[in-house]
């Protein structure tokens, strides 16, 4: 639901999220929200597992 915790063995790296191990547990919408002194950008994506 929102406000859920990503996976345990999720890695952000080089701003990109890996779940290796993906379940259903982890579908969902995802947001990534970038902010600096520029301003801010969110991106949305909504994960489904098959």
């Amino acid at each position: 639901g929102p406000g859920k915790r990503i996976s345990s063995n999720a890695v952000i790296r080089n701003g990109l999220l890996t779940i290796p191990s993906v379940d259903r547990s982890d579908e969902g919408e995802y947001i990534c929200k970038a902010l600096n002194t520029h301003g801010e950008h969110t991106a949305r994506a909504v994960l489904h597992v098959q």
